[in-house]
């Protein structure tokens, strides 16, 4: 998950300020804060699933209704680390584009991840 802001939310408050925010929250566990990381993000439990929440700021004052970010623009004169945040977002973007069935998709997608997370919990 990515959490996209306006350029004048900086990464340093986000990491600093929001997982205090988050840590009140009840549905909330496992947090752990990685900001030096090569693409920087905050690890979390929300009622039971795992999710990865990356921040980027856009070079923009404001952030209105949905941002397309298969708009290779958006990247203009971003830092590396936030290009690299939303990368990820990109490419599965791409990926499903290609996809020319997406049920047979899901359904394979969930047999693969019941498949992994079965031979993780053998290992």
């Amino acid at each position: 998950m990515v959490a996209i802001f306006p350029g004048h939310i900086d990464r340093t408050h986000f990491f600093k300020f929001f997982p205090a925010t988050l840590r009140e929250c009840p549905e909330v566990t496992e947090l752990t804060v990685i900001a030096e990381a090569f693409v920087p993000l905050i690890k979390m439990t929300i009622r039971g699933i795992d999710v990865d929440l990356l921040f980027a700021s856009l070079l923009t004052k404001l952030i209105q209704g949905s941002v397309n970010l298969s708009d290779d623009t958006i990247l203009l004169n971003l830092p590396e680390v936030c290009v690299r945040s939303l990368n990820g977002c990109r490419v599965s973007d791409a990926i499903i584009r290609t996809i020319p069935n997406m049920d047979e998709f899901r359904t394979a997608l969930r047999a693969i991840k019941v498949w992994a997370k079965r031979k993780s919990q053998s290992i």
